[in-house]
């Protein structure tokens, strides 16, 4: 079942917009392509609009979204982390993702998961899930990071990843690393442009780096973690 047809998206052979999803995990740089892509006059995007189905039905939410745009709109998208929708079954919604055929879908992850995991228990007790260029960033309190957990979402985080890619093989895909996107976020920005087929533009993300610091000064216990992962595939991580 193809739901961009059942959408109305095709008009007499043509389609009126590109449809896209960025996929990724929390704490990879979502936000940024977001807020960055909502400034581009050609583009529709909008954030986790499958977060929870309150209800909804997974399919007639897609519909819905996926409908008559206006005509400036050459694009229109949302993003959706691996476990989405909390309230419902992921394994379902990326089924019917899959089955857009017209579909186009930028993978967005981080090679430091560490970073990510930090990140993450970082925002848990800040709250501040994002910071914009006029705010000021939110200090940090020095985090204490539980190894066993830590590990687990790296592993969790790998089979999301490997997942979404061999599922998707056979899908329109632009891979892209968060690293890619803080080091040259313009150019960055001007490929994802050109991979939804939008008129490319100088874009400056409207977002920075919410903290500064090498990861090693900001837990308390980094040697603790050092010694927990030596002997295994993210040792690279603690260098």
């Amino acid at each position: 079942m193809d739901l961009a047809i059942r959408a109305g998206l095709k008009r007499g052979g043509k389609e009126h917009y590109q449809p896209f999803v960025v996929v990724s995990r929390s704490r990879t740089g979502s936000t940024l392509i977001d807020y960055s892509l909502r400034l581009h006059p050609e583009v529709e995007m909008d954030g986790e609009i499958l977060n929870r189905l309150l209800g909804r039905r997974e399919e007639q939410v897609l519909l819905n979204y996926f409908s008559n745009k206006p005509s400036n709109v050459k694009a229109a998208g949302f993003k959706i982390f691996y476990y989405h929708p909390l309230d419902g079954s992921p394994e379902f919604v990326f089924s019917l993702l899959h089955g857009m055929k017209n579909c186009k879908y930028i993978h967005l992850t981080r090679e430091n998961k560490l970073a990510v995991h930090l990140s993450r228990s970082v925002v848990e007790q800040t709250q501040a899930w994002s910071t914009k260029k006029d705010t000021p960033r939110v200090i940090a309190p020095l985090i204490t990071v539980d190894p066993e957990a830590c590990q687990e979402d790296f592993e969790r985080t790998q089979v999301w990843e490997n997942k979404f890619r061999e599922a998707f093989a056979d899908r329109e895909v632009y891979h892209i690393t968060y690293e890619d996107l803080v080091q040259e976020p313009v150019a960055a920005l001007t490929r994802i442009q050109r991979f939804l087929g939008v008129t490319p533009l100088q874009i400056a993300p409207p977002t920075k780096k919410q903290q500064r610091g090498s990861i090693a000064s900001r837990i308390a216990n980094y040697s603790e973690l050092q010694d927990h992962f030596a002997n295994t595939q993210w040792a690279n991580l603690f260098k």
